[in-house]
């Protein structure tokens, strides 16, 4: 029987005996194979990075967006000090 075509890229790493025997363990305890159990935690891994840039890069616009109104709220409060002091004649 013909071996399926796989998509993707192979990965080589190596594990100490102990490491891999606790793999090779929560495989059967799962009834997934090993490579499945690796994709899996790479996906999270993966993911999880996604989700650190999003936030980091959510944060960053935000301490803009907030410099940018405390500018604009503070050109406001100029303006009414000036409006106010032309009408009081302080100026």
């Amino acid at each position: 029987m013909a071996r399926p075509t796989v998509h993707g890229n192979t990965l080589t790493l190596r594990l100490d005996s102990e490491l891999k025997s606790v793999l090779e363990e929560a495989a059967n305890e799962s009834s997934q194979p090993v490579g499945e159990i690796l994709r899996g935690l790479i996906r999270d891994f993966a993911r999880e990075k996604r989700r650190r840039e999003f936030l980091a890069e959510a944060r960053r616009q935000s301490r803009i967006l907030a410099g940018e109104a405390k500018a604009r709220e503070e050109v406001e409060a100029m303006r009414w000090i000036d409006d106010v002091a032309d009408r009081s004649g302080w100026k």
